[in-house]
């Protein structure tokens, strides 16, 4: 708290990475006391308007009224309810959308994109999970045995689990789903057949880090991670036939770093960890404010079991029958050879 004086000249700033407030108590009639303002783009000094700026505040309060439920609470943190709301809105269009185009352009059904509800996707998820979990586990368990890591229980309560953990896993999951189906699906065929499996893979990739480069605290590392793993995960795709596979490794790696071992993902705090985990060291080790997704060590270690992972594509559960439309010899709007 601070006390100014009737002269004073102050301006704010927000450096926080997130919405914030402040109050600011003034003496006598806000409006129609005669005071100056600056102009934020000229810095000419001028009169306030007293009516403007009530016009201001009710046009903007009215706005709120009218505007969905923020994603963020005041904490700055993303609201569970809210997210996992607007993730399945989200997921439901864009599924919606790409089976319409399917069915009657391509006049082909949803499940050739990678997601036939059949055997074996169940089998597909678990190994995504396990696979998308591995790096994290890695590295975290590296940097506690070397000291860069403190492991602590979280503080968490039958109402927060259900009202704040399990609805921000499965917005995870979601939202994890949506991206890669976005980015490893229908669109990925389509690549696939122009560009070729490899300008496929790297057109997607480098978009993939790219939608991440305005996340806070985003570094150079971070995003050269995710854009390799794009790459990766887009040829784990091709050569399975399945996106199961793919969804399950992005939800598995998402929901351990964030809910499980409680850090910061992709530069974004998420409140309800199981754990909370501390790391301390330089920022190619840490990741820096953009979490443990822009070290330098998950990089590699995610690389490795990545590349394992496509190596042994035709070993783990996948849909070999849907190969072709990811740019196999027939092309995506080729004939699969069993039923969909």
């Amino acid at each position: 708290m601070a006390t100014l004086p009737e002269d004073v000249i102050h301006s704010v700033t927000n450096p926080l990475p997130r919405f914030t407030g402040g109050i600011h108590i003034y003496g006598g009639d806000f409006f129609d006391t005669a005071r100056s303002q600056w102009d934020p783009e000229t810095l000419r000094e001028e009169p306030s308007n007293g009516a403007t700026i009530r016009e201001m505040f009710e046009r903007e309060n009215a706005l709120r009224a009218l505007s969905l439920p923020s994603l963020r609470g005041e904490d700055g943190l993303l609201r569970p309810t809210v997210f996992l709301v607007r993730s399945l809105v989200l997921i439901g269009a864009v599924l919606g959308v790409t089976a319409a185009f399917l069915r009657f352009v391509e006049h082909r059904p949803l499940s050739s994109v990678g997601l036939p509800p059949r055997a074996p996707w169940r089998r597909g998820l678990a190994t995504g999970l396990l696979l998308g979990a591995a790096p994290v586990v890695i590295l975290v368990g590296g940097l506690a045995a070397t000291g860069h890591a403190e492991i602590g229980m979280g503080a968490m309560g039958l109402e927060d689990f259900i009202e704040s953990w399990l609805p921000m896993v499965l917005g995870l999951a979601l939202v994890s789903s949506l991206e890669e189906l976005v980015l490893r699906g229908y669109g990925l065929q389509l690549l696939a057949e122009g560009a070729g499996r490899w300008g496929a893979a790297i057109l997607t990739g480098a978009l993939f880090g790219f939608m991440h480069a305005e996340n806070p605290g985003a570094n150079a590392a971070g995003l050269v991670n995710t854009a390799a793993n794009g790459i990766l995960l887009a040829w784990l795709v091709m050569r399975t036939g399945s996106l199961w596979m793919a969804c399950a490794y992005h939800a598995g790696w998402n929901i351990t770093g964030a809910m499980i071992l409680g850090m910061r993902l992709s530069g974004l705090d998420h409140a309800g960890g199981v754990l909370v985990t501390r790391l301390s060291g330089p920022e190619w080790l840490t990741g820096g404010p953009y979490g443990f997704e822009g070290s330098v060590v998950i990089g590699l270690v995610e690389f490795a079991v990545l590349s394992v992972a496509v190596a042994l594509a035709p070993r783990l559960p996948g849909h070999p029958d849907l190969v072709a439309f990811f740019g196999g010899e027939t092309g995506p709007r080729g004939r699969a050879a069993g039923p969909l």
